[in-house]
């Protein structure tokens, strides 16, 4: 058996777990450093702990526009 086959299912598994968790760190660490007002920045929190993917994905599709210089 190679090694490609006997870990490759498991391989996609990590890579999938690990680029999740590295957006959800990388919203939330934007949102602490942005300038948007403190309860705004609980309330995207909150939306990213509710529902990671999509709140992660509302915040770097729309949540950061004002940032960009």
């Amino acid at each position: 058996m190679d090694w490609l086959g006997m870990y490759g299912g498991q391989i996609v598994v990590l890579l999938v777990v690990l680029s999740y968790a590295a957006l959800i760190v990388v919203s939330l660490s934007q949102i602490f450093r942005s300038h948007i007002p403190e309860n705004n920045k609980i309330l995207w929190v909150i939306a990213i702990l509710i529902a990671p993917f999509l709140g992660s994905l509302v915040w770097l599709a729309f949540g950061n526009r004002n940032q960009l210089s």
